[in-house]
């Protein structure tokens, strides 16, 4: 999730590949690609979390 939030912001600085330029919402393809990533790790997060509070009953 942390690489993947760091990764987003570092795109805005970059810019975007020439034969896709910027795609909806104002955002490049690496943005785009960083945003399943971010979703996975809050994913995992939570299923860590929640597998953490059903090992302690």
């Amino acid at each position: 999730m942390g690489y993947g939030m760091l990764r987003f912001a570092v795109e805005f600085f970059r810019e975007p590949d020439a034969h896709l330029g910027v795609l909806s919402l104002g955002m490049s393809m690496g943005q785009w690609l960083c945003l399943p990533m971010i979703v996975g790790g809050v994913g995992l997060w939570w299923w860590a979390g929640h597998r953490q509070k059903l090992s302690v009953k």
